[in-house]
């Protein structure tokens, strides 16, 4: 089912705009203004290691407000790492994190993190799994189950919220994930690989959605992903990573704004490159 396109909450005219993309209202999807340029996140040396084998060793990267960054490199060269490092779940072995300026020793409560597997609750349903930020906090009221059931009906969920994991497909788990992880309501969204599952065409479909939302919620966005053309028609910047220990090699700004036509020349061009340095990247 294609998703539908977001809609204005009646009750909050002139809420949930921006740039002419209307996105339903809520408090823990505030929207704040994009600062394009600012800095919201420094990595400065960071640091992996297992065992004898690192996998970051000195990794940088900035990440400005506002800003949506792909990460493209091989397999295994350490992306998901990254993510589970710069969330707290894995313990860095050194460097420095930045947000907004001050120094931390990583992003716990401050990043919302979508890991490639969806990790949905099989015994709730999709409704209350897409809850669960809020459930966490002792706060669900009948306005945010009615807000929880817009996000899913964007994401062409609306007629599945009662249903167990089990009885939907791995593309419609997927979708639930990404719903939940909109709704802890945090600045900067760490995605990793969030539709690689989907069919073709709901997966362009949900490219366009994402970037409503981001835009619509002055979000930040990083996503990990192995597709060139999903990269380049999303992202303001596409950083291509090194085997472990991994490094950004090379960083491409695509001319516009997404989501970007892939019949472009430049565009078509630029995919080529592309491929070659990851072909490149990954031999070595």
């Amino acid at each position: 089912m294609k998703p539908r396109p977001l809609e204005p909450d009646p009750g909050h005219a002139g809420e949930g705009k921006s740039d002419g993309v209307s996105a339903p209202f809520h408090p823990l999807l505030r929207r704040v203004p994009l600062k394009e340029g600012t800095s919201l996140l420094r990595i400065r040396g960071l640091t992996k290691k297992f065992g004898s084998a690192a996998v970051l060793d000195g990794f940088a990267l900035d990440v400005a407000e506002g800003s949506f960054t792909a990460l493209l490199g091989p397999s295994g060269c350490g992306k998901s790492t990254l993510f589970n490092v710069l969330t707290g779940i894995l313990p860095s072995d050194g460097g420095s994190v930045f947000w907004r300026g001050e120094k931390r020793d990583d992003l716990a409560g401050l990043a919302a993190y979508m890991q490639q597997r969806d990790l949905l609750l099989p015994w709730l349903s999709l409704e209350t799994n897409a809850l669960l930020p809020l459930s966490l906090l002792g706060r669900v009221s009948s306005e945010d189950r009615r807000r929880v059931r817009d996000l899913l009906a964007a994401f062409g969920l609306g007629r599945h919220g009662s249903c167990r994991p089990c009885r939907v497909s791995g593309g419609m788990r997927q979708r639930c994930a990404l719903v939940r992880t909109l709704m802890t309501g945090k600045d900067l969204i760490l995605l990793d690989e969030p539709l690689s599952s989907l069919d073709a065409v709901t997966r362009l479909d949900l490219q366009d959605l994402l970037l409503e939302l981001r835009r619509a919620y002055g979000k930040t966005i990083v996503m990990v992903t192995h597709d060139v053309e999903e990269a380049l028609r999303l992202a303001d910047e596409v950083v291509l990573l090194s085997p472990a220990p991994m490094a950004p090699v090379e960083i491409v700004r695509p001319s516009g704004k997404g989501p970007r036509p892939v019949d472009d020349p430049l565009w078509v061009r630029t995919k080529g490159r592309l491929v070659a340095s990851l072909r490149r990247e990954a031999s070595r």
